[in-house]
């Protein structure tokens, strides 16, 4: 199984790299005649992209979220097409030479990411009795579900650098303004299923979306990446312990010669830190018990994202709506980031709105 399934990655490899060559080559004999320019995507050269896509389900998010999403419409056998607003997928995944910038830790009781990381044959490793990781990190989980997902054609699935824009209901139809880096673009489907943040959802006109703007909270979250061992830096458990009374949540996590910090909280309060001085001063007093310039944390050791969640009251809860479903970490109720949240999320509604 695992054989086939390597020979499976490098003849999508083989048969990318040559499809891309072949857009190249037929790009560079065209350019001669002044018509062209440099190379492209295969998107435009060898896949036709059809406006219509009554028989797909439209998915808008390449997150974690909209990637599960694809993974069970797979298993059921149901064509969809992915669009993400980012030039990568992944969402608030990510990682880069074994350092991991976004949600990357599990707990033994989530079932939905075990099943999925057993199918996928990627192979995990304990950090302590509750918790465990991806043993070759998370990118490497989102590279696995891409190709998965994205079949012999990955960019006939999935587009990038499409941000919705707006959502138009005709009928039994759906109308989808994109923005791309060239134009804006117009598809139609039957069917949708948004699974973006709430922050994007707010941002997309036409429909009830608008709706969501009332009672938009919002949380920051800080990830820091400090080398203890090469710093020669432990950390003070007893002052952490009675330091950590602020108003936010802080997480420390060591995973073999790093240390993980991660605060969240309203970035708005006087006393979460925001500068990278401030990071700095507060992990290096409340964390190690030194001092900052010990640490030699900059820009690329820190990682910040956003999250919001709607407030709602019987006045503004956005109503079912036929054949469209929503998956956000933060519609109805304080935002989870927790992965499996969302995955039960699609679950629930998935089945349904088939």
């Amino acid at each position: 199984m695992q054989n086939s399934r390597q020979n499976r990655r490098k003849f999508i490899k083989n048969i990318s790299l040559y499809s891309a060559g072949t857009a190249c080559l037929s790009m560079s004999l065209v350019s001669s005649f002044g018509a062209l320019q440099g190379c492209s995507t295969m998107d435009e050269y060898l896949i036709t992209d059809q406006s219509d896509l009554s028989e797909q389900v439209v998915i808008v998010g390449g997150g974690i979220s909209g990637l599960y999403a694809a993974y069970q419409l797979k298993k059921r056998k149901i064509p969809y097409r992915i669009f993400e607003a980012a030039h990568r997928i992944g969402g608030k995944i990510t990682s880069d030479q074994g350092v991991e910038y976004g949600a990357f830790e599990f707990l033994n009781t989530d079932k939905n990411i075990l099943a999925l990381a057993k199918d996928l044959n990627l192979k995990t490793e304990k950090i302590d009795s509750k918790s465990w990781i991806f043993k070759n990190g998370t990118a490497h989980f989102v590279q696995h579900m891409t190709e998965r997902i994205g079949g012999v054609l990955p960019n006939q699935q999935l587009r990038l650098n499409h941000k919705l824009l707006r959502v138009d209901q005709q009928s039994n139809r759906f109308k989808l303004t994109f923005s791309t880096q060239k134009s804006d673009k117009v598809y139609s489907t039957k069917r949708i299923l948004l699974a973006l943040p709430t922050t994007h959802l707010s941002e997309i006109t036409g429909g009830q979306f608008n709706d969501i703007k009332n009672g938009l909270k919002s949380e920051r979250t800080i990830r820091a990446i400090v080398q203890h061992q090469k710093l020669g830096l432990k950390i003070n458990s007893n002052k952490y312990r009675q330091k950590n009374k602020d108003s936010f949540v802080c997480v420390v996590r060591q995973i073999k010669d790093l240390t993980y910090v991660t605060l969240s909280g309203d970035p708005d309060h006087d006393h979460f830190p925001k500068e990278i001085e401030r990071i700095s001063f507060w992990i290096a007093e409340n964390i190690f018990d030194v001092s900052s310039a010990s640490l030699n944390l900059h820009p690329e050791n820190i990682y910040v994202w956003d999250t919001s969640w709607s407030i709602w009251d019987s006045n503004t809860e956005m109503k079912p709506v036929k054949n469209q479903i929503i998956v956000s970490e933060g519609l109805r109720g304080r935002s989870s980031q927790r992965i499996e949240d969302l995955f039960e999320n699609v679950n629930q509604q998935i089945d349904q709105f088939l």
